[in-house]
């Protein structure tokens, strides 16, 4: 499946939001990040899991 921007452009609308006011938390780059950094709105990239924690 082909990700796009759309999703987030609807809602925008359905909110009545710009960009500027809004900010993208997610987990997967690919389907969270890079379609709203497309439309500059902020994001915030989040590890979820403990996969990532750090063996001691």
């Amino acid at each position: 499946t082909k990700v796009t921007a759309a999703p987030f452009r609807a809602a925008l609308k359905a909110l009545k939001l710009k960009p500027e006011e809004v900010l993208m938390v997610g987990d997967r780059i690919e389907r969270d990040i890079k379609p709203a950094k497309a439309l500059h709105i902020k994001t915030c990239y989040a590890r979820y899991g403990t996969k990532y924690l750090k063996k001691q």
